[in-house]
């Protein structure tokens, strides 16, 4: 087991269930030609969307996955999903957390794989991967984080676009897109875990972080994830923005432009935003015979 991680956590307040393989003795180790890699999911009330994560995880071609699920505490039916999958889950726990950076690092902290992968619940990954990442992959370099490309569907699962990874815009907005992130064990370890002073853009933090500290980032030229709009920092955009504006400042980036990229940033969203708003009013006002004009300029 590598150093520092924990096969079962001690028990919290409040706690609502544990299980898994670990739980009935089972662990996976790392071979010589299929190094183990830990996937971490953290889900709170998402019973809806649970089932596609944990499917695309098992479905992974790379056999040798251990992966491990963070409840929040869930009371809309998510254990039920969890339970289902029992047999399949290396580890998974239900209590109440202090937010998503603490959630992430329980997840971790628990992971014994060569290098860890977070998928949030509601996002799902291509079946290769993993795979695709490993065949990139340097194991003489543990200090590395590969990433890829990722598709960004409607919250009904449907595509909408895809985006490509552009680490030279990193201190712009966030152009590496942590779902798709397999990061090497040693990273964590000496770049250290996720934040807790961020609520919103914590893996923007991370990665201005590891960028700092020297890590490497690989891209892995195919499609990784599937990611849904409409997540947290979507629908908390002005404080995502600030926190990544923070984040910028925090690791040596110019103020003045920090904050001119967070005032054009927020504003153009919301204008986004009302626009769709009003498009949206206008359309249920035509369907109840009112004259209100579709199009707003």
């Amino acid at each position: 087991m590598p150093s520092g991680a924990t096969l079962l956590l001690p028990r919290g307040p409040g706690r609502v269930g544990e299980g898994g393989l670990r739980t009935r003795g089972w662990f996976k180790i790392t071979g010589p030609d299929a190094p183990l890699v830990s996937v971490v999911t953290v889900v709170l009330n998402s019973r809806s969307l649970l089932e596609q994560t944990i499917r695309s995880v098992l479905a992974q071609t790379h056999d040798n996955i251990e992966y491990v699920v963070i409840d929040g505490g869930s009371s809309d039916g998510t254990l039920d999903i969890i339970r289902e999958h029992d047999h399949a889950i290396d580890y998974w726990v239900s209590e109440p957390d202090q937010g998503i950076s603490e959630a992430f690092n329980k997840g971790i902290g628990t992971a014994t794989g060569e290098m860890v992968g977070i998928l949030n619940a509601g996002d799902w990954y291509t079946p290769s991967a993993v795979s695709q990442a490993l065949k990139v992959r340097d194991r003489t370099d543990r200090f590395a984080i590969y990433h890829g490309c990722v598709a960004y569907c409607h919250e009904d699962g449907t595509f909408a676009f895809q985006a490509s990874p552009d680490l030279m815009r990193i201190w712009r907005y966030m152009s590496v897109f942590h779902p798709t992130m397999l990061v090497e064990r040693e990273v964590y370890q000496r770049v250290g875990l996720y934040s807790s002073a961020f609520r919103y853009a914590m893996d923007c933090e991370l990665v201005h972080r590891a960028l700092r500290a020297g890590v490497r980032f690989v891209l892995v030229p195919e499609v990784q994830t599937h990611m849904r709009l409409g997540g947290r920092s979507h629908r908390h955009f002005q404080r995502a923005f600030a926190e990544f504006r923070d984040s910028v400042i925090l690791h040596g980036g110019a103020r003045l432009p920090a904050y001119w990229r967070y005032a054009t940033s927020t504003l153009k969203r919301a204008a986004l935003r009302y626009r769709a708003g009003r498009r949206l009013k206008a359309l249920r006002d035509r369907l109840r015979g009112k004259s209100t004009p579709l199009l707003i300029p």
